[in-house]
């Protein structure tokens, strides 16, 4: 089985000659007990540097004011998913887990989640799920640019229940 390197000035992968081998496994060997006893002396490690952001608690107000920040379209209609799927903002999922929208654990895509709680992403704080939902809209709607196409995506692909669109058009005639 042949074995390969990046080379770094030419930015490609290139076959090690086999007479390399031994050369390269020398060197690996070597490199590794370098590291082992530089890291033997009670130097003192590097410190784990943590970024915190102060989030205010949670009010409409400011949901609004971020989805402003973050220049998502459709707020009104964001605004009641978020209200639809929070239970009014009562949920165990948003109190406990900060999940504005419901969101389910993301896989395939950039996401915001510090972890999972019965299928549903955790959120260290309520501005996160925004995030994620942001996130979440840039990879899958986008490209859409009216509000009656934006529900109908949202009853196609988000939704779980078959009511989520005239539920959310009656929030969205209370405001």
């Amino acid at each position: 089985m042949a074995k390969y390197i990046f080379n770094e000035k030419t930015l490609q992968y290139e076959e090690i000659p086999k007479n390399h081998y031994k050369t390269l496994g020398l060197i690996c060997v070597g490199t590794l007990g370098l590291v082992l006893y530089s890291t033997s002396f009670n130097k003192p490690s590097s410190p784990e540097v943590t970024i915190r952001q102060y989030v205010q608690p949670f009010s409409e107000e400011l949901l609004r004011q971020e989805i402003k920040k973050l220049n998502l379209p459709f707020e009104d209609i964001i605004v009641a998913q978020s209200k639809l799927e929070t239970g009014n903002y009562t949920s165990s999922i948003f109190k406990n887990s900060h999940n504005l929208f419901g969101q389910k654990q993301a896989i395939v895509r950039v996401n915001c989640q510090s972890g999972v709680n019965n299928d549903h992403a955790t959120y260290d704080n309520w501005v996160l799920s925004l995030y994620d939902y942001a996130f979440w809209y840039s990879t899958y709607a986008s490209k859409i640019k009216n509000e009656n196409e934006y529900l109908e995506y949202l009853g196609q692909v988000y939704a779980e229940d078959t009511n989520y669109i005239k539920r959310i058009n009656k929030l969205l005639l209370k405001n």
